[in-house]
């Protein structure tokens, strides 16, 4: 009897206190809902710079486990690319009260939570959805809000599509696969996380057409720092769509079939981008890019194995750029020839913005910041059966913009350097791979061929300068070798020694 008044006792307990937390849960939801809310669109506008949120409520009324609320959320471009206001929500909702609101245990959510909020897209928000999904919410989900004021959104798309045909007998339409979005604000990052994962896209006007399979994105903002990593998984994506969606339907000339069929598979990239000091990282690899040319027949196909790329950026300075690039592709199909593997690695320093645009740079240090550029190409690289091509330069300069006005370029010139090494073996047994991608292998007479031929036209291109040079030791081929310092009156061509003064002369 102890037992059981005490169990009792407990229960009664226990009960109370769930109560009287969820009442003040509930105060609390009902004196800071506007900044919640406030905060949940800042969060999400501040996260990019492509949409704007607007989230507002009305006609709220507490109860003991929820609050009832009419919220209205609204999307519109910050950028301007697109005019019309898009009605996301406008309708009541329902908020539970933690600490452990039903809604919430019935997601597998144990942790305690303030506020729990679950939506679901109406046949008002959109009709053409409701109906294409057998009139059923499109997209349904999740808002959550712990005593931390952590907020996660998330929220699930199914499975949808639809074809229909014009007038002209073509057929239009989409499908959307499944698909999940979330976003974690944690009070400790400045930067939201973004998750996005769709299992299909795939849209089609006429015969053209775009399809991708297994996306996957999200975004990561680290504690207490305004870095961002970021992932891009892409399991593949093929289209040979091109100009048909610059067109209206009654403009496209469907008798001009331009349009060539690429795909990619296995894309992975990641990297970091770090809002505050303008630096951005990148890594991708890509298993397979395939180009097949619809347009000309005659054309071979072109396959890419294996690309590698590694990038940095640094934005930060207010006129130049500095950073670095390196690539690499493990085998390259032109038609049934196999041309060789590639690579190449640069870094650059100082290279002016105004190059991609005068949107890119400070008007107001646009004249008074003297640039040194300094470009570098490490090693550019081809190897094919025959050997390989390599190519390596520096070029630094100061003030890049004056060159043209002094009577000697070469005194801007910190310095100047091109190593070319291409022997004619490689570069003949290419050209005859070029000539004949219908086969797999070249025949001892066509590569010989194409060494008469690759020989002549070296000759004929080049015979007349001093910079080009046709063999080295015993290897013919194409072979230049300069290095001009600017410290120095004389400049390194090819072995030969001149004065700086005679080096213009010789590349006219």
């Amino acid at each position: 009897m102890k037992k059981t008044t005490l169990a009792i006792g407990v229960i009664t307990i226990l009960s109370s206190s769930y109560v009287g937390i969820a009442w003040h849960t509930g105060n609390v939801i009902e004196n800071d809902l506007d900044k919640s809310l406030t905060l949940a669109a800042e969060q999400f506008n501040n996260s990019q710079n492509v949409f704007k949120i607007n989230i507002s409520h009305s006609n709220d009324e507490k109860r003991l486990f929820s609050t009832k609320t009419h919220i209205n959320i609204t999307l519109s471009s910050k950028d301007g690319s697109f005019g019309d206001v898009f009605t996301l929500a406008d309708r009541d909702f329902t908020i539970h009260h933690g600490p452990f609101p039903i809604a919430a245990l019935k997601q597998g959510i144990f942790s305690p939570q303030m506020a729990w909020v679950e939506y679901e897209t109406s046949e008002e928000s959109n009709p053409l959805l409701w109906k294409a999904n057998n009139n059923q919410p499109f997209i349904t989900g999740y808002i959550s809000l712990d005593y931390s004021e952590n907020m996660i959104i998330k929220l699930f798309s199914k499975e949808i599509s639809k074809y229909r045909e014009t007038d002209y007998g073509f057929k239009v339409g989409y499908q959307l696969g499944k698909g999940s979005f979330t976003f974690i604000s944690n009070i400790d990052s400045a930067i939201p996380s973004i998750t996005l994962d769709l299992d299909k896209f795939q849209t089609q006007k006429t015969v053209y057409y775009l399809t991708l399979d297994k996306l996957h994105i999200d975004l990561d903002g680290e504690k207490q720092s305004t870095m961002i990593g970021y992932n891009l998984n892409l399991d593949s994506l093929k289209t040979n769509l091109r100009d048909i969606y610059f067109y209206y339907l009654d403009d496209y000339d469907y008798d001009e079939t331009d349009n060539d069929t690429f795909s990619i598979e296995n894309l992975r990239a990641n990297g970091t981008i770090d809002s505050n000091n303008q630096n951005i990282t990148l890594n991708a690899n890509l298993d397979k890019f395939t180009l097949i040319p619809e347009s000309d027949e005659e054309r071979p196909f072109i396959i890419l194995n294996k690309l590698s790329i590694k990038q940095k950026v640094d934005l930060s300075d207010t006129r130049v750029l500095n950073g670095s690039f390196t690539s690499s592709v493990d085998s390259i199909l032109y038609g049934q020839q196999n041309l060789g593997k590639a690579e190449i690695d640069l870094d650059y320093q100082g290279l002016d913005k105004e190059i991609f645009g005068e949107e890119f740079i400070d008007e107001e240090t646009h004249y008074d910041q003297p640039i040194n550029s300094k470009f570098e190409l490490k090693n550019l690289n081809w190897r094919n059966k025959k050997g390989d091509v390599n190519i390596k330069g520096l070029l630094d300069i100061a003030k890049p913009y004056d060159i043209y006005m002094l009577d000697n370029p070469l005194d801007n010139i910190n310095n100047f350097s091109l190593h070319v090494n291409a022997p004619l073996n490689v570069l003949a047994y290419s050209y005859a791979q070029y000539d004949d991608p219908q086969h797999s292998a070249l025949t001892e007479e066509q590569f010989n061929k194409s060494k008469k031929t690759v020989q002549k036209n070296l000759i004929y291109m080049f015979n007349d300068s001093q910079i080009f040079k046709f063999s080295k030791g015993q290897e013919q081929g194409l072979f230049i070798d300069i290095d001009i310092l600017k410290d120095s009156n004389k400049a390194n061509i090819n072995g030969q020694i001149y004065n700086k003064s005679e080096v213009l002369d010789l590349f006219e």
